[in-house]
């Protein structure tokens, strides 16, 4: 039996993750996923683990051959598009993040490949994509840094693009009247929130593993 599911997530990572793995031990596995379009088939429940690993750091090669590592691995891999944090000119995008170095993408390449859903059956041993905490401070810190720039962007567009809210809630405020423009800053709005929590989130997960190693030096 196969099923289809349309699901938006706000955190593209740690609630996607959760997701997978609850629907898996619901018996679904996860054969294709476009954007936000999810395919399943049946299978055992928590029959597989499921991570999701941010990699938009990585360039094209980099990506092909850490994807034939995992391959060797026996662990299956989807690629899935993770639009934050970048800026495009026609099929060219330039990642400001990642290791305090720029990472290029473009069409074909890994413009589409920001994020891996790994798969691995479920044996018993957990599915670690890092082994040292000083890895794990590098992973958490790029995925910091992107959201800390769509942030800053959306943070800009908010407040210093015309006409300004202020401007706005006074021509509401007089006219009675709402000008659609209050809606899209609205809307920005509802955007930076969870983009500000995650990075607060990361932020904090970062804090906690720095003192959990001067902790057990």
């Amino acid at each position: 039996m196969k099923k289809s599911v349309f699901k938006v997530f706000i955190n593209a990572l740690e609630s996607q993750e959760k997701w997978l793995n609850s629907m898996v031990g619901d018996g679904w596995r996860l054969v294709q996923v476009r954007g936000c379009f999810y395919s399943f088939e049946t299978c055992h429940p928590r029959e597989y683990v499921y991570r999701i690993q941010f990699v938009a750091d990585q360039s094209i090669q980099q990506l092909d051959q850490y994807k034939e590592y995992l391959d060797d691995l026996g662990l299956t891999h989807f690629s899935q598009s993770l639009n934050i944090g970048k800026f495009a000119i026609g099929n060219k995008r330039w990642r400001p993040y990642g290791k305090g170095a720029t990472s290029f993408a473009g069409l074909p390449g890994n413009i589409n490949s920001e994020l891996l859903i790994l798969e691995k059956k479920n044996d018993g041993t957990p599915l670690n994509i890092f082994t040292e905490r000083t890895e794990a401070i590098q992973y958490y810190t790029k995925i910091r840094n992107a959201f800390a720039i769509a942030s800053i962007l959306l943070a800009l567009t908010f407040f210093v693009s015309n006409p300004s809210l202020y401007s706005l809630i006074a021509d509401l405020y007089e006219n009675g009247t709402a000008d659609w423009r209050i809606f899209l800053k609205f809307l920005i709005f509802l955007l930076l929130v969870p983009f500000c929590w995650t990075v607060f989130t990361f932020t904090r997960k970062i804090i906690n593993i720095k003192h959990e190693s001067h902790t057990y030096e």
